[in-house]
């Protein structure tokens, strides 16, 4: 380093005194401009340089007249290095005109579809009490909606995402996809779908939550108690309890057929206030329960197709557990 310094002191030196040549001149311009600790060194070094001249016994040497050169010198430098840098900053802005050219198209298009999938608009498909509705999704999958219930879903689905949200009871019959997934999303559970058959029922004023799985995997996240990603195997059912968020896992009692018609209605020892909303939705009537018999607990199948509200009724006043009447269209069950 030393031999370094000390030879770019004496390129200085040859500079103040006019003996520099040009390639001389090159390497001292090329020192100079590496960086500002290089250009702060010459500076000082130029001091001494000119003391050293200037105490010589001679007196050819100007030393005002080379001071001005070196400082003269130094501003060149300086301005061919911002004058290397402006041009620098303007062949980037070219390279970057360029890149910005090719890349607006892609941007504007991503930019475009951002704001258009933040514009598009939720389609809602419901069934009014009393009635089923079948929908095709823009996937080609199907949904299949029971009494009183509604999905909604973007009018993008499909693009980047397979969202739709679910209130009440529906099956499903998922076309593959592996690289979208499907996912049901309820207030209670969010299923994850690739290829399945399955059924799921949550109702806003039911106490549990049933997926029923056919056919292909699901995974389930119960909201309630945080847990995520459970399995749920082809011929298993998943109540979740809405109070606890407790579940379990029994055997599906029904055939996919019969899971998709969504005509069986299977009350396995519930409530009596349990199973009049189920039966006020299935046939659109209206059902009060006298609270003397809320309690009143139940094992009934029924298909929907086959009995009626009265039938119904009347089989479940002959267990000797509730009376029923009809006035002003309202059952009242006591």
């Amino acid at each position: 380093m030393k031999a370094y310094n000390q030879h770019i002191k004496n390129l200085i030196s040859r500079y103040v005194q006019g003996e520099i040549d040009a390639s001389q001149l090159r390497e001292l311009n090329d020192f100079i401009e590496q960086n500002d600790e290089n250009r702060q060194y010459v500076l000082s070094m130029r001091e001494m340089v000119f003391y050293d001249e200037c105490t010589k016994p001679h007196h050819s040497f100007d030393v005002e007249q080379a001071l001005q050169r070196f400082h003269a010198h130094v501003r060149q430098v300086a301005k061919q290095k911002k004058q290397a840098q402006r041009q620098r900053i303007r062949r980037q802005a070219k390279v970057a005109a360029m890149v910005l050219v090719m890349f607006l198209p892609v941007v504007a298009y991503f930019a475009g579809w951002h704001n258009a999938t933040k514009r598009f608009a939720m389609i809602a498909t419901t069934a009014p009490n009393g009635s089923q509705v079948t929908t095709i999704l823009p996937d080609g999958s199907e949904v299949k909606l029971n009494s009183g219930s509604t999905i909604s879903y973007s009018q993008g689905f499909g693009i980047s995402q397979r969202e739709i949200h679910l209130q009440g009871e529906g099956f499903f019959n998922v076309k593959h996809n592996e690289r979208l997934p499907m996912m049901v999303i309820t207030k209670d559970v969010v299923l994850h779908d690739q290829g399945t058959a399955f059924k799921v029922s949550n109702y806003k004023e039911d106490r549990r939550v049933m997926v029923s799985l056919y056919e292909g995997r699901l995974s389930v996240d119960n909201l309630i108690s945080q847990r995520k990603a459970l399995a749920l195997n082809p011929g298993q059912r998943m109540v979740v309890d809405k109070n606890t968020g407790k579940l379990q896992r029994e055997n599906i009692k029904e055939t996919k057929e019969e899971g998709a018609s969504m005509n069986t209605l299977y009350f396995d020892n519930l409530p009596l206030e349990e199973i009049a909303p189920v039966l006020a939705r299935s046939f659109d009537v209206l059902i009060d329960v006298a609270k003397s018999v809320r309690n009143k607990r139940f094992y009934l199948i029924f298909n929907k197709q086959i009995s009626n509200i009265d039938q119904i009724l009347q089989i479940m006043a002959q267990t000797g557990q509730i009376k029923y009447n009809m006035a002003n269209g309202r059952y009242r069950l006591y």
